[in-house]
């Protein structure tokens, strides 16, 4: 009820001042107007009053619907900068990414992915393959129980390498992916029909003073179209050791500061 006031009390007291210029109008003989509870005010009086009430509530009306364009202005401009923001994020992480995707000599084959844990979700921060068509993000937010990216955060890490060919058995495919505990019509959605998967936990690091260095940062899932023993990148005791290195620390440095403040943004 008294947000209901507080939102409308313009409105309410333009209303009150233009039933008492229509009261005002109505003035008997007497130049008395009739009121509730049988009373009476006088006309000239009722009407200066009455107009003193309008005009407060339309100069009410008029500010409020300023102040409404002045703070729809703010909002706009706030959004520009979290968008602008989240963009230069998400341009950091896939350079980070391509430079590892460069050292591990990857191709148009394979694509790394870096993923933020929220609450209840996986956020994509960024992504990289040399191929465009797989640098795409139609997703932003992920289950946490799905796929590589669900096993991974759950167990520490997680691989998937001879999954059958979606050129020849599609069908086959599905079904492996389906093992990944991933639905069917999310794997048929899939723009890059991976063949090998290969996902990382990434872990805090060690201060002892920092709360968050308990709680795990987020996965990296390494993918391609290829299988392990043809002509595929993918080798997981190479992967593991590149994020055991400096490149590991970059990624980690990059989630515990870039990837909390993304997830900030975006959820802004």
């Amino acid at each position: 009820m008294w947000s209901f006031i507080r939102d409308l009390w313009a409105e309410l007291v333009a209303a009150f001042g233009t039933a008492g210029l229509g009261l005002a109008g109505g003035a008997v003989e007497s130049g008395k107007v009739a009121i509730p509870f049988g009373f009476q005010i006088s006309q000239p009086h009722l009407a200066w009053a009455s107009t003193g009430v309008l005009l407060v509530g339309v100069i009410g009306v008029i500010w409020r619907r300023q102040r409404m364009v002045v703070l729809k202005r703010e909002f706009e401009e706030s959004s520009s900068r979290l968008r602008r923001t989240e963009s230069a994020v998400s341009a950091f992480t896939r350079q980070e990414l391509h430079f590892l995707s460069a050292k591990l000599g990857h191709s148009s084959s394979e694509r790394i992915s870096l993923f933020c844990k929220t609450d209840d979700a996986f956020m994509l921060i960024g992504r990289h393959s040399a191929n465009p068509t797989y640098n795409s993000q139609p997703m932003q937010s992920y289950p946490t129980t799905e796929g590589c990216l669900g096993q991974a955060w759950r167990e520490g890490t997680s691989e998937a390498l001879g999954l059958p060919d979606p050129r020849t058995d599609l069908e086959g495919w599905v079904t492996a992916q389906q093992s990944l505990n991933l639905p069917r019509a999310r794997a048929l959605s899939l723009t890059m029909k991976s063949r090998s998967y290969v996902a990382f936990r990434i872990e805090p690091g060690n201060s002892r003073y920092d709360r968050r260095a308990i709680t795990p940062l987020g996965v990296i899932v390494f993918e391609s179209e290829q299988v392990v023993g043809g002509a595929t990148k993918l080798d997981p005791s190479e992967l593991k050791k590149a994020l055991k290195g400096v490149d590991g620390e970059r990624i980690r440095s990059l989630l515990d500061q870039l990837g909390r403040a993304y997830v900030e943004i975006s959820n802004a």
